[in-house]
């Protein structure tokens, strides 16, 4: 039992907490970079040289996981420079009564996650120098 509970430990710190530590690093360190980047350049410039291909994968991952599931999609943008800092948006609709449909909102919500983690490794996989491989893309 006690085994147990220490791996169950371990796993919660391994599946939940370090992803959320790691998630919020990224983000803290986004924000500072962009808050230095827009007051030396502009929003715009800030908009294009850090957000473009981030947006349109996150984007990307939400439009296809939501066709997958069936949503009707009304409008989306993959990449947008706008006065509210909107920067993408899928807009879709699915019906209510639907299970397969509202298990996609969970999904269609992640998709992102997979979805730039994705590009990661395969930007790692083409680009990496082959002997300083530390993170195995193949699982």
């Amino acid at each position: 039992m006690t085994e147990f509970l220490l791996q169950f430990a371990q796993n919660i710190g391994y599946f939940l907490i370090l992803p959320i530590i790691i998630a919020w690093s990224i983000s803290f360190l986004s924000s500072l970079l962009s808050q230095w980047l827009t007051i030396q350049t502009s929003y715009t410039i800030t908009a294009i040289l850090i957000s473009f291909f981030g947006v349109v994968i996150h984007e990307l991952s939400h439009l296809i996981v939501a066709i997958i599931f069936r949503h009707h999609i009304t409008e989306f943008r993959l990449w947008q420079i706008s006065d509210d800092g909107v920067l993408g948006y899928v807009n879709r609709e699915y019906n209510p009564s639907s299970f397969y449909q509202k298990l996609g909102n969970i999904f269609i919500s992640i998709a992102p996650i997979v979805g730039v983690t994705a590009a990661i490794c395969s930007l790692i996989k083409f680009i990496w120098v082959p002997g300083l491989y530390m993170v195995d893309c193949k699982n």
